[in-house]
């Protein structure tokens, strides 16, 4: 096996064909998805694109966490900015893992374990098999006041309204076993035994051969695409632009920018509960938690 560190040191890539495997390696910052994460996993992937050697590719993080989405302190920057600046980098950034891995030729099996929260959720919408964790988190909490992840459009298309309506409008986290249960993603395992099951199951596709897996995932993207998937990312994105000038994303942004990120994701999200902490509990769309039970008397 060999390794390779991409440029920004964001993220590496290890070679054990017929799989390989791309790393995000910034833990302690719970591998955010910021200009230099998205440098790096292009970088990556273009050095496994003519690799006829390497059949199937895993996206994984190192840490507690696959992903904590977006850098909300670079997002401040991109999107604080003229209007039509916003509207540009919504449009760059929400094109990104379309074009690199939607449209990539070989499949993506993506590995989510901790939490996976915000643009993680992206991935999750452009990866071709996603294996969870059955504890791991996901949700999309910057839809309290910043807008949305770019693949609402084929979230919408997959889970169908209800769910995609009741994740976009409160903002909370489902659970890996939630997850499979309403399709949004391949599989869920316990944790103990999600690295060995990425593993198995991205030999067991490798096996098939490059050239035929390349032509099946067309094949299936291919379907999407009449279906209108390219003008759902692009609807998505303007939505999002809009959703940016709201009076509450406004005042998100400049509590970011005054306060910290640490005040601001406190501000949003306290009529939900609180602040969804990394590391602390993420509240679920179960329904509120019973109340204690009283003590007997005596």
């Amino acid at each position: 096996m060999s390794r390779t560190d991409m440029p920004n040191g964001a993220i590496y890539v290890e070679r054990e064909p017929p799989v390989a495997r791309i790393v995000f390696d910034r833990p302690e910052q719970n591998n955010p998805m910021n200009d230099e994460w998205r440098a790096d996993l292009e970088a990556a992937l273009e050095s496994l694109r003519p690799d006829a050697e390497v059949a199937v590719v895993i996206v994984k993080g190192n840490g507690r966490s696959l992903s904590s989405g977006g850098d909300l302190q670079a997002l401040n920057g991109v999107f604080g900015g003229s209007r039509y600046d916003d509207r540009q980098n919504s449009l760059r950034i929400g094109r990104f893992l379309y074009r690199t891995l939607w449209q990539y030729p070989k499949p993506i099996v993506l590995q989510v374990h901790g939490y996976c929260i915000g643009g993680g959720i992206s991935l999750m919408g452009a990866s071709d098999v996603v294996v969870i964790a059955e504890e791991a988190r996901i949700g999309s909490p910057e839809a309290r006041a910043l807008g949305f992840e770019p693949f609402l459009g084929f979230w919408a298309l997959t889970l169908g309204p209800r769910w995609t309506k009741l994740l976009v409008f409160t903002g909370d986290s489902i659970d890996g076993r939630t997850a499979e249960q309403i399709g949004m993603v391949s599989k869920a395992v316990p944790g103990s035994q999600l690295e060995s099951y990425v593993e198995w199951l991205a030999a067991r596709i490798a096996a098939v051969g490059v050239e035929t897996l390349s032509i099946q995932k067309e094949a299936v993207n291919s379907a999407f695409e009449i279906l209108g998937m390219e003008a759902m990312l692009k609807s998505t994105m303007v939505y999002n632009h809009l959703a940016h000038g709201t009076d509450r994303a406004g005042a998100f942004l400049e509590k970011i920018r005054d306060e910290g990120i640490r005040e601001a994701v406190t501000w949003r999200d306290a009529p939900f509960g609180g602040a969804q902490r990394m590391g602390g509990r993420m509240p679920l769309v179960d329904g509120p938690e019973p109340p204690p039970e009283p003590s007997p008397e005596g």
